[in-house]
């Protein structure tokens, strides 16, 4: 089974300056992992500090 990737962890951690490899190695994801999630976020204007608005996966409104 693939682990599952916390998105809002990455972008949080990214946020708060880590590199893509000190993310990856802390957390143990693939650098490839890390770099795909930031580079998406990138791509669909998305920060960190919008994804704090969203409610914690797995509760509804």
């Amino acid at each position: 089974m693939a682990k599952r990737i916390n998105v809002k962890l990455i972008m949080e951690l990214s946020a708060g300056g880590l590199t893509q490899n000190e993310i990856a190695n802390s957390r143990h994801f693939s650098k490839t992992s890390v770099n795909l999630v930031l580079k998406t976020a990138r791509d669909l204007n998305v920060t960190a500090a919008d994804l704090q608005e969203m409610l914690p996966e797995g509760e509804n409104s």
